[in-house]
């Protein structure tokens, strides 16, 4: 696990995530979403330990606008020079 995802709490699957709950794990993953181009869904995903769709439901919840797939263009063009 990346030093940017040490601080995503892990959800046991199946906890339904209510309320303040679901409020606090909103807002941390749209903060480490945003904040870190390099960082996929599906990297929060393994974090926290639930599924892909989850951790997009709740990015679209928050507002947050999603990166097109395939990562960042900057990162892919730099590579390969």
């Amino acid at each position: 696990m990346t030093a940017k995802l040490e601080g995503i709490p892990r959800v046991p699957r199946g906890k339904r995530l209510l309320g303040n709950d679901r409020e606090r794990v909103r807002e941390i993953v749209s903060v480490v979403y945003k904040s870190n181009p390099n960082v996929s869904i599906r990297d929060i995903s393994e974090a926290t330990g639930r599924s892909f769709g989850f951790i997009h439901e709740l990015l679209i919840e928050a507002g947050v606008e999603l990166r097109s797939r395939g990562g960042s263009y900057a990162l892919q063009k730099g590579a390969g020079d």
